[in-house]
């Protein structure tokens, strides 16, 4: 009988977290944390390509982090229309929950 992924490393960890006197609720709480942390890896994934395909930001040197779906954007752009429109294009990937802009515009 095949069990599915999940249910096999849940089993499987918990044994080990028996035998390493872990308890069983951290064991849980470690693996939603995990779920949580390649969800947010590829949030920033989402983000970091859409906007390197847009023209206007594409080559500013914008840093993307995430945390539970709330992105940060920090780095700078050459414009107060790129950074509205960095901050667009971040609203606008799925999973995204919110944007906190902290880009700088570059001094001419």
């Amino acid at each position: 009988m095949k069990l599915a992924r999940p249910a096999t490393l849940l089993a499987l960890s918990a044994a080990s977290a028996q035998v390493a006197g872990c308890g069983y609720v951290e064991l849980v709480r470690l693996y939603f944390q995990e779920q949580e942390y390649q969800k947010d890896q590829e949030l920033i994934a989402r983000v970091k390509g859409a906007l390197l395909a847009d023209q206007a930001i594409g080559d500013a040197p914008v840093q993307v982090e995430a945390y539970l779906g709330a992105i940060r954007l920090s780095g700078t752009v050459p414009s107060a229309a790129g950074k509205r429109q960095a901050e667009a294009i971040a609203e606008q990937a799925r999973g995204v929950e919110s944007v906190d802009n902290d880009l700088m515009v570059q001094a001419p």
